[in-house]
């Protein structure tokens, strides 16, 4: 997360989570794998860095996320022409009751995640004030048998099991991640619609459904980039003054570390880390000795490391046996009579194949097995014995000439 020139080369080198071995996922002792024992609101910026510092705890912790996509945000809709996702304010409200609900519902012994949007540390703040004041109303309506003595009615504050850690970046840096991120999207969709120029040429049906639009006309820019960026950061801090007045003011940054709650109740951020300067590494490893600072996280021990590590072993084993039945190995797949002797080992018998998809038939007679009835069961039909004439008196065969 370096300037311009580092950015590019860093992040195009970096392993995709398929390509990361379970070896380098496993934490080293020197950096414990970490448990959550609270939530963790991870705020910021739109390029501030929470998508990349993201993707490395989940592999070093495997900690659960809320990121959106569960209502609908999908990272890969960004737009490779502005660097950035389009949202509407209607989705900007499904997104902030969705977050309210989380924080609303955590109780010490929730299963614990890291929540991360642009205002995932307001919404957490707005929720802890709520609890505040019905607090207050509670004890408002006991003052008179509080002030006699009745000391058991007073009620104090229930805190959220949450913590709030803002990423925050220069405007020039987040400008550059933009551009750089625009750039490769923008790269990666030009050369997907000549792959696909070529195919048609060369006569190749390509589905409707998955034809690639032209790309823009002109690759972005940085001041188209900027421009851009200011202009969603205002629209955004208008609407955000609607719907959460107490925290959001015009004109002023609601990503400041000072934002302060309603009535003295403190900051709305804990912690507050600057990754101008820094790389997602190093982003993450501030992030864990603050998770650790607040008891928001522990390590694991040994024993239940050893444990994810033969549970990973065993469910890798498990898919690649999966793998391998559902897929016959090269050779084998249009090989019937193959198949066919396969078939016979496995139910201990003799199958003889004439090189298609079924057993030859035996010329042999099967021998006759006698039924209650005395008739013969399992020979030629060609062989058995039926009457001259039909049993029946009455059936129409008797009068015919």
């Amino acid at each position: 997360m370096a300037g311009l020139k580092e950015t590019p080369e860093k992040f195009l080198n970096q392993k995709s989570e398929a390509e990361i071995s379970s070896s380098e996922i496993l934490p080293s002792p020197e950096r414990p794998r970490l448990r959550l024992k609270k939530s963790i609101a991870l705020t910021g910026p739109e390029s501030s860095g929470k998508g990349e510092v993201l993707k490395i705890l989940k592999l070093r912790h495997g900690w659960k996320v809320f990121d959106g996509s569960e209502i609908g945000f999908k990272r890969k809709g960004t737009n490779p022409e502005t660097g950035h996702i389009q949202r509407s304010k209607k989705q900007h409200k499904a997104m902030d009751k969705r977050q309210a609900k989380i924080f609303r519902n955590l109780n010490p012994d929730s299963e614990h995640l890291v929540d991360e949007a642009k205002l995932s540390g307001i919404i957490k703040a707005e929720q802890e004030d709520i609890r505040d004041n019905q607090i207050e109303k509670i004890n408002e309506v006991n003052r008179p048998r509080i002030q006699k003595g009745r000391k058991d009615l007073v009620k104090a504050p229930d805190p959220i099991p949450a913590v709030t850690i803002l990423l925050w970046a220069n405007q020039e840096t987040r400008v550059n991640r933009a551009y750089n991120d625009a750039i490769n999207k923008y790269v990666a969709h030009f050369e997907k619609y000549l792959m696909q120029s070529e195919l048609i040429m060369e006569g190749i049906k390509i589905p409707e459904d998955d034809l690639v639009p032209p790309p823009p006309d002109n690759p972005p820019t940085k001041e188209m980039i900027e421009k851009h960026m200011k202009d969603r950061q205002y629209q955004d801090t208008v609407d955000w003054a609607q719907d959460h007045p107490d925290y959001v003011k015009v004109g002023k940054n609601p990503y400041s570390r000072y934002l302060e709650r309603p009535k003295n109740r403190g900051y709305v951020y804990d912690r507050w880390i600057d990754t101008t300067n820094l790389t997602p590494e190093e982003v993450a490893d501030k992030f864990e000795e603050f998770a650790l600072e607040m008891e928001a996280a522990e390590p694991l021990s040994f024993a239940e490391l050893d444990a994810i590590e033969r549970n990973a072993k065993k469910e890798l084993e498990a898919e690649r046996e999966m793998k391998s039945a559902s897929f016959p190995e090269k050779g084998e797949i249009f090989d019937s009579k193959n198949m066919g002797e396969k078939d016979a080992e496995k139910t201990g018998k003799k199958i003889k194949t004439n090189g298609k998809n079924h057993p030859k038939e035996s010329s042999e007679v099967k021998p006759k097995t006698e039924t209650r009835s005395g008739k013969s069961v399992g020979e030629p039909v060609s062989r058995r014995n039926f009457p001259e004439k039909h049993p029946n008196p009455n059936h129409p065969s008797k009068n015919k000439r």
